[in-house]
């Protein structure tokens, strides 16, 4: 006879918002029963701790980072700027 256990998991998704939300609805929600393993009835049961997702970055905050990399011109600084180009 085999004994009766238990694990428990806590699964953790980062990603953009829409595949995470999309992946948590293709999940297990509640208890889902599988098939008997050896006389015995097995299920997975799922929970989700929050009902809302956490914004760990704005996607407007990368645009801020990246501007604030621009020169005056609106071009990348590449670090060479103390170097002039003489042109004919």
């Amino acid at each position: 006879m085999s004994d009766i256990v238990r694990v428990l998991r806590i699964v953790e998704y980062i990603g953009p918002r829409e595949w995470v939300e999309k992946t948590i609805a293709r999940s297990i929600h509640g208890t889902r029963f599988c098939d008997k393993y050896n006389g015995f009835e097995s299920k997975i049961s799922a929970a989700t701790i929050g009902e809302f997702p956490e914004i760990l970055e704005l996607e407007s905050a990368k645009y801020a980072q990246r501007d604030e990399s621009l020169n005056p011109e609106g071009n990348q600084e590449t670090g060479n700027e103390s170097e002039e180009t003489i042109q004919d």
